[in-house]
């Protein structure tokens, strides 16, 4: 049987990914979570002095995955995150000023699932 309301998800997570121009860089495309697993979805930009400490923080307080959005980092953001095996990281060039919105709205509906 067809599931139709998981076409018109995908359908729209295609389409955001298009119009975002966003790319997948580094981990896990899906990730499953149960109902009470916890997913922090986050946007980044030149977050290199930050992004590890930032991150190991929220492993330990059980958090089982990380989805990072990078906007247009100059500088080794990306590279660091990407030495953790449990981060899923994408980017995009499109302006923060005009997609900001877009951006949360699309990792929640790609991340959140039923999750927290």
């Amino acid at each position: 049987m067809i599931n139709h309301a998981a076409l018109l998800a995908h359908d729209i997570l295609s389409r955001s990914e298009w119009l975002l121009g966003i790319e997948h860089v580094h981990g896990p495309q899906a990730v499953l979570l149960g109902e009470d697993d916890v997913v922090l979805v986050c946007l980044l930009r030149d977050g290199a002095p930050y992004i590890e400490p930032f991150l190991r923080h929220h492993f330990a307080l059980g958090v089982p995955h990380v989805a990072l959005l990078d906007n247009n980092s100059t500088d080794d953001s990306i590279e660091r995150a990407a030495r953790f095996d449990n981060v899923t990281i994408l980017k995009s060039a499109r302006p923060y000023k005009y997609a900001r919105y877009l951006f949360k709205d699309y990792l929640v509906r790609r991340f959140g699932g039923t999750a927290w």
